[in-house]
């Protein structure tokens, strides 16, 4: 289950900057970030996001609290590349978002 960002207006063309909250989220989830612009829809997990991405520090209520963005460029249609071990696990943490309560339990136990 990925994490859904909407972006109404991307800068610079395909260039959109994602909170550096919402990426630790989908570090802890295992699971990826589904960027959803005017445009189309890319998927990325975060390392690919970081990969080559611009950090830009916002203040936007809390002059003393600035909000960290990490900036890339979103390319319709991508989705994350996985081989090995991560797309094992990928397709496991697939299967566990999915499945009910008592399935989630007897995957884990």
């Amino acid at each position: 289950m990925a994490i859904e960002i909407k972006i109404l207006k991307p800068l610079y063309g395909q260039m959109c900057f994602v909170r550096e909250t919402f990426i630790n989220q989908a570090k802890k989830k295992r699971t990826t970030l589904l960027i959803i612009t005017p445009e189309g829809v890319g998927e990325y997990t975060p390392t690919e996001w970081l990969k080559g991405a611009k950090k830009m520090e916002k203040v936007f209520l809390f002059k003393d609290n600035p909000m960290i963005l990490w900036g890339n460029y979103c390319v319709v249609g991508h989705k994350p590349k996985l081989t090995g071990k991560a797309k094992k696990e990928a397709e496991w943490w697939d299967r566990y978002h999915k499945a009910s309560e008592e399935e989630r339990f007897k995957m884990t136990h």
